[in-house]
């Protein structure tokens, strides 16, 4: 715990903790009553064709193969995309759906149960850096935040999962455990989604100022873990791993962020597959590289800068998918506790409407299998107001919290305006109790 909220009583924040983590276990029961009693999304279907293909193939085989679509012949999904522990997570799945559990449930149970362990991080994050009640407020707001519980109880995929490893990986670097397992954890988000690649430079500058120690397990506990899932595949199917699962470039007509402002103000569309193409690499080095000079200058501002990686990365993001919003749920109060809870509440708005469209827009929603398609020209609007709220957010990262600490800024002007008018200014000592 930071010096500037030591004086904050033990048992209270037990407390408070406990609250937090009993709000997110609630969630989470709702969640997997989501997942037992719906169908989910097609990705959910996507992923059953990748567990059949594993089944034959293997985790490691299962690069650059032709898929078939479960129960319809002559049709084929898409390229198999994921990184190799999803794979291996597939293949425990198939040996659990062999004793009798529904692929349809056990698909949404790692984000479920992720979102709990978030919920946690998020609240010891920001209790290091902020009072008690915003700690609270954002642990809170990530354990019951209606975006996770569409995401991750009702879409069926792996994103809150990464999100979890990465936050996890940060934790324990900040908190001075075990640089090993920090890596493992990190290694274990990158082994889920390639996305948080770009908190890396951020982590490694605060396992270094722990200690050369402390960068050298890092390093070791995440060459370990990539070692064993990595190894395999690069030497074997690089060039399908490559292409499908580094070079994944998203949906062929991304709505989102950049791509869709340059569409809507008549840019070419060779301008828009080029910002697709070699145009992302610049913005993925920005979502590294800014928040790592924040990092760098202000030592303090770490834990910030590692969420404003996340922010930045879906902010310039160039591909579209509804569930990418949850890259920045728990992210976004590292940088600003209040911004987070705005983002949140549009963010949760613009899947709800996004998801209610899918389902038909009936009410009560039954939540049947939900067929994502394009986004209509009011949910466009919807995800520009969701993109601008991340701007925001990014805006504020940029500079320092101690530059924004109001209630010091407060205090600074009511010192200068009695030091005007001649009034005495009290020491903290002087002040009756």
């Amino acid at each position: 715990m930071s010096r500037l909220h030591a004086h904050v009583p033990r048992s209270r924040v037990v407390q408070v903790r406990i609250v937090v983590l009993a709000v997110a276990i609630g969630f989470a029961v709702i969640k997997l009553i989501f997942a037992a009693r719906t169908p989910g999304t097609n990705d959910v279907t996507t992923f059953q064709g990748f567990a059949d293909a594993i089944r034959h193939y293997g985790p490691i085989n299962i690069y650059g193969h032709r898929i078939p679509v479960p129960s319809v012949p002559g049709a084929f999904l898409a390229p198999y995309n994921h990184p190799p522990l999803v794979g291996w997570m597939l293949v425990v799945f198939n040996r659990l759906t062999d004793l009798g559990i529904p692929f349809r449930f056990l698909i949404r149970v790692p984000a479920t149960l992720a979102d709990v362990v978030t919920s946690v991080l998020v609240f010891e994050l920001v209790r290091g850096r902020r009072p008690l009640r915003e700690a609270a407020v954002a642990g809170l707001v990530v354990a019951s935040s209606p975006a996770l519980v569409v995401i991750s109880g009702y879409h069926g995929n792996t994103d809150p999962v990464f999100v979890m490893f990465a936050l996890a990986s940060l934790y324990l670097l900040v908190n001075e455990r075990s640089g090993f397992v920090a890596g493992l954890a990190f290694a274990a988000a990158i082994n889920i989604k390639i996305v948080p690649i770009v908190t890396l430079p951020v982590l490694l500058l605060v396992a270094a100022r722990s200690s050369r120690r402390r960068l050298l397990a890092f390093l070791a506990g995440s060459g370990a873990l990539l070692a064993v899932t990595w190894g395999p595949v690069v030497p074997h199917r690089w060039t399908a791993f490559k292409e499908n699962v580094l070079g994944y470039k998203g949906l062929n007509y991304p709505q989102w962020g950049l791509v869709q402002f340059a569409r809507t103000l008549g840019f070419s569309t060779h301008w828009q597959e080029m910002l697709r193409g070699g145009g992302r690499y610049p913005l993925l080095l920005l979502s590294a590289g800014v928040p790592l000079l924040i990092a760098w200058r202000w030592p303090t501002a770490s834990t910030s800068a590692f969420g404003l990686s996340l922010v930045a990365v879906l902010l310039l993001s160039t591909s579209t998918a509804a569930r990418y919003v949850v890259w920045a749920v728990a992210a976004v109060f590292l940088v600003n506790v209040w911004a987070g809870v705005i983002y949140n509440i549009a963010a949760s708005a613009l899947l709800i409407v996004v998801y209610d469209g899918w389902n038909g827009g009936a009410l009560p929603w039954n939540w049947g299998h939900a067929r994502s398609g394009p986004w209509t020209h009011a949910e466009v609007l919807l995800a520009g107001i969701v993109w601008l709220t991340l701007l925001a957010v990014l805006l504020i990262g940029l500079i320092p919290p101690e530059k924004v600490d109001l209630r010091r800024v407060m205090t600074s002007r009511r010192t200068r305006e009695r030091q005007r008018t001649g009034t005495p200014v009290l020491a903290p000592s002087d002040v009756p109790a």
